[in-house]
């Protein structure tokens, strides 16, 4: 999977998620993948001013293992 560096205000929607929460809300239903998309990043500091962000769509039920966070875009 291909990463670029992303400012972290660069986007003003989406909600952020750390990968657990996110896959907590995967496995109880509150969301699947028709209600919405979300893209991998990578960072250590979720304030520092640029984000490792995945270029393409994740499949959201196998995130890779180096990811730190979930954005997620609802439909």
């Amino acid at each position: 999977m291909n990463y670029k560096s992303e400012p972290r205000n660069k986007r003003d929607y989406g909600d952020f998620f750390e990968v657990k929460d996110f896959q907590n809300i995967i496995k109880c239903g509150g969301f699947n993948d028709y209600d919405g998309s979300a893209l991998s990043v990578k960072t250590e500091d979720v304030k520092a001013e640029n984000y490792l962000v995945s270029e393409t769509y994740i499949d959201i039920y196998n995130i890779p293992s180096d990811v730190t966070h979930v954005w997620w875009f609802n439909k």
